[in-house]
């Protein structure tokens, strides 16, 4: 008697130690609907052994192991689950519930708490389709009018480039450039690129700067806008070597530029017609 009695004290420790200690926790803050809901679910049991858990049927949770974590303290085994519970309907019939089942066919349930599911707008609980937008109805000539704008635009574009290069040209700039020593000749100031200008190509139809003003008036008799260009350069070289008690004559130098500039004109329309 007194054996048996030992032995059962000596047993009863082991048989505590077998029992699985187990912990949960299961949060009650609401959740919207397929957001999932993370059940913690905490098992102690001796190495010998092992458990298995598993998600009772609902229609309207799904319940799925998110994540599992195993440890060895003091000579025991701590699995910590994670269950990812996701409800699939805005009201809920039963409350989430997982088994722990050992290899004896022992089972302990888990019960959570009866899901909260919030709702985006409005008090219903039914999901409804949202509404198809309406399409949006263009006007029947709207393929008209976006071709005539880009056609517009196109040629817009076409004048501005051509306008671009025009003015780029080389007898364009050669009349901007007469343009401006005529507003320094009316401010009473000879323009230091007055000689340049008188002698060039553009104007005589060839290379002058070798030419004294008298060769350049006896090449350009037959024309009297040149002969005035020749005469206004030769009145300019008279007055650079008379030093300072000569004046130049500013209405000669007005005429000519004004000469050239019609000739450089005139030229410049030939040109155009005889390429036309």
């Amino acid at each position: 008697m007194k054996v048996c009695v030992f032995l059962l004290l000596f047993l009863t420790p082991v048989l505590a130690a077998s029992e699985p200690q187990i912990k949960h926790f299961f949060p009650d803050h609401p959740v919207l609907l397929g957001q999932p809901l993370f059940w913690i679910v905490e098992i102690r049991y001796p190495l010998w052994e092992s458990y298995e858990l598993k998600s009772a049927s609902c229609s309207d949770l799904k319940i799925s192991v998110a994540g599992r974590k195993l440890h060895e303290v003091a000579g025991e085994i701590r699995a910590v689950y994670r269950l990812a519970v996701i409800p699939t309907a805005l009201k809920t019939s039963c409350a989430p519930s997982v088994m722990v089942s050992d290899e004896k066919g022992q089972t302990t349930v888990l019960n959570g708490k009866p899901l909260i599911v919030g709702t985006i707008s409005g008090a219903s609980a039914s999901i409804k389709m949202p509404r198809m937008p309406a399409p949006v109805t263009q006007p029947k000539n709207y393929n008209v009018l976006l071709y005539a704008a880009l056609i517009l635009l196109g040629m817009l574009c076409a004048v501005l480039i051509a306008k671009r290069v025009y003015n780029n040209s080389p007898t364009q700039k050669f009349l901007r450039d007469l343009q401006k020593a005529s507003l320094e000749l009316q401010k009473d100031r000879l323009p230091i690129q007055v000689w340049r200008l008188l002698r060039s190509e553009m104007v005589w139809g060839f290379s002058a700067e070798s030419y004294t003003p008298a060769q350049l008036q006896e090449r350009g008799a037959r024309d009297r806008r040149l002969l005035s260009i020749a005469v206004a350069l030769r009145s300019l070289e008279a007055w650079r070597y008379s030093g300072s008690a000569g004046a130049w004559d500013k209405e000669l130098v007005r005429k000519a530029l004004e000469h050239a500039e019609i000739v450089l004109r005139t030229k410049a329309a030939f040109r155009k017609r005889r390429s036309a």
